[in-house]
This record gives C-alpha cells, sequence and structure tokens, in this order.
C-alpha cells in the first residue's frame, strides 16, 4: 500500500505566475460581422499570483495507492516480473507547462476597467 501526497509548488517571496486560459478576464468583447453574426462574448484569460496560502490548486491528500507484484524464476537466469495497481499522475498544480516568473526585466502592459482594483487582460 502506498500513499502519494502530491503539493502545489510554491515560491519563498509568492513571485510566482500562472496563466489561466480558462478564467474570466472581465473583458466584454462584442462580435460583430456585417450580414454573418452579431453577438457577443467575453475575452478568456487572465494571470494568478498564488501564494503559499492560496496555491494554484487544491492539495490533493486522498491517493492511497494498493500495488500487488510478483516475479518467478523459470530458470536462474530468466525472471518473469509482473504487478498492477493504482497509479497517480501528474498533479495539475505541478506541471510547470503554463507557469513563468512575475517579475522580470520588462513593463507589461495592464489594461483595467476599474483603476487597477482588478487585473484584466495580462496575457
Amino acid at each position: 500500500l502506498r500513499y502519494e501526497w502530491s503539493t502545489p509548488y510554491s515560491e519563498r517571496h509568492n513571485h510566482i505566475q500562472f496563466s489561466d486560459f480558462a478564467g474570466d478576464s472581465g473583458i466584454a468583447v462584442p462580435i460583430d460581422v456585417p450580414g454573418v453574426l452579431t453577438r457577443s462574448g467575453s475575452l478568456a484569460g487572465t494571470t494568478m499570483f498564488p501564494n503559499s496560502d492560496t496555491r494554484n490548486a487544491a492539495v490533493d491528500r486522498n491517493n492511497w495507492a494498493p500495488r500487488l507484484g510478483f516475479a518467478y524464476a523459470l530458470t536462474p537466469n530468466t525472471v518473469i516480473r509482473g504487478g498492477t495497481g493504482i497509479y497517480y499522475g501528474l498533479n495539475p498544480a505541478t506541471n510547470f507547462q503554463f507557469t513563468g516568473t512575475a517579475f522580470g526585466n520588462f513593463t507589461p502592459i495592464r489594461f483595467t476597467k476599474d483603476n487597477f482594483q482588478t487585473q484584466f487582460a495580462t496575457l
């Protein structure tokens, strides 16, 4: 029996940034193509700054993984081995595919609708 506890990454000074491409950016986008369609939608995507208390994903604490294996020696030089069990993949919180440093040697352009009280469209 194996217990796997995977926690999301954090950074000592909370300088880690995650792009949430499904998050609501708060920007309404009118779509108007004359003669084809007229509708409105919202622009998805925002940036999150998780800290040690608010990580980018929840901590998964219930990964109990029973396993069973066997080995059989057919001859002194031939062994058949096998096994099965429950194996947990990579926790989404530890997948650094969409992470980056939040503070760099550049000046990002920030757009807001409420005098920078919340952050919009920073992708």
